[in-house]
């Protein structure tokens, strides 16, 4: 069991001298050592990316849902206060919000299908966008009252045919706004049981090494 590699036996480690055996045991401990170090960050990384990627797509849902809730509550306040004026000069001073929150609204709820939507979500605007086509012949007769200056005509559609439709609205925006939310306890979820075996990873060359 004296062999050497020059004759085709496998090396006896008893046979090596003292510092050569030291070499060699440094050598795998730094071995073990780099392949934990560097497969932990790489594996950490791979985790943080996939909880950044998932946080900023959700807030941005959340942010674009937001936006489309506050337009909408602004073009019902303005189809309202329409309703109210009783002179041309009201009228037209109302015109302007009337006219720009149902672009942000459509502008928001474009940016939010860009995004990428789950099954979920699409169902929620498809709903959404039925609300709102079945709402438009009422508010355009609630304008055409009010700028005939008939206030109790157009505050009556107001309040019995827009605004059950802004309100159902205005709730499905909440739904799509909580699967955000339970979207984002998921991944934090995810993150902390895939952090359980990275720490795993990073501690195990440690006995390793010292073995």
């Amino acid at each position: 069991r004296r062999g050497h590699l020059e004759n085709g036996h496998p090396m006896n480690l008893r046979n090596v001298r003292i510092g050569a055996r030291l070499g060699i045991g440094f050598a795998l401990v730094l071995v073990l050592l780099t392949a934990g170090l560097i497969g932990g960050n790489l594996a950490r990384e791979r985790s943080m990316r996939h909880l950044n990627e998932g946080l900023q797509g959700a807030t941005a849902k959340v942010a674009l849902a937001e936006s489309m809730k506050g337009a909408l509550l602004e073009a019902a306040m303005a189809t309202r206060n329409i309703g109210l004026q009783a002179d041309v000069a009201g009228t037209q001073a109302q015109e302007a919000p009337f006219k720009d929150q149902p672009k942000h609204y459509a502008q928001s709820r474009e940016a939010l299908m860009e995004l990428g939507l789950t099954d979920a979500e699409k169902e929620i605007l498809a709903t959404i966008a039925r609300l709102d086509q079945e709402s438009e012949k009422p508010k355009m007769e609630a304008v055409g009252q009010s700028l005939l200056f008939n206030t109790e005509v157009a505050a009556k559609v107001n309040t019995t045919r827009i605004d059950p439709l802004h309100r159902q609205a205005i709730d499905q925006i909440n739904k799509l706004v909580e699967l955000q939310h339970t979207a984002l306890r998921e991944l934090l979820d995810e993150t902390a049981a895939s952090a359980r075996p990275l720490g795993t990873l990073l501690y195990l060359p440690g006995p390793l090494a010292l073995a």
